[in-house]
């Protein structure tokens, strides 16, 4: 399950803290805990925080994200199954919102830094997708509102 980034805490429900922190930690508790009454945990979270987003963007909270994720999956984990956890990297160009000018590709460096950092809190894996104008293209394409008239074929 790729689960919603920390940044849009306020999109949690029920929100249960207005504190960031806290509030992820109840988001992940919300999801894992759906478990409980399974023989097995969770299969696996993934998780989406793209620290070279916008030039602005806040690293504190893609190592903080790290931890709590790395913590709860602990948490949840049960004898002879470990939660594993995944990173997605940001390789790609990467909009704040659709009308907003594309921001540029992460350098070598900057994806060398996001599977390091990544590694130092002990994921099973990581990964990475492709962003960019030819997926939005596609993406408006599949939601287009299609013509309800009759063709006659």
């Amino acid at each position: 399950m790729n689960l919603l980034p920390i940044q849009i805490y306020d999109r949690f429900l029920p929100q249960c803290s207005p504190d960031t922190l806290i509030a992820y930690g109840c988001y992940l508790d919300q999801y894992l805990s759906k478990f409980d009454s399974d023989p097995l945990p969770a299969p696996v979270i993934a998780f989406d925080k793209y620290p070279f987003e916008s030039p602005g963007a806040d690293f504190r909270l893609y190592l903080v994200q790290l931890a709590i994720i790395r913590d709860k999956a602990a948490q949840y984990s049960r004898p002879g199954y470990r939660i594993p956890f995944w990173s997605v990297i940001q390789a790609s160009p990467r909009q704040e919102t659709t009308r907003a000018p594309y921001h540029p590709t992460p350098t070598f460096n900057q994806i060398r830094w996001q599977a390091y950092v990544s590694l130092g809190y002990g994921p099973r894996g990581s990964c990475t997708g492709r962003f960019g104008r030819r997926a939005d293209r596609l993406r408006n394409r599949a939601t287009a509102p299609r013509s309800s008239g009759a063709t006659g074929r």
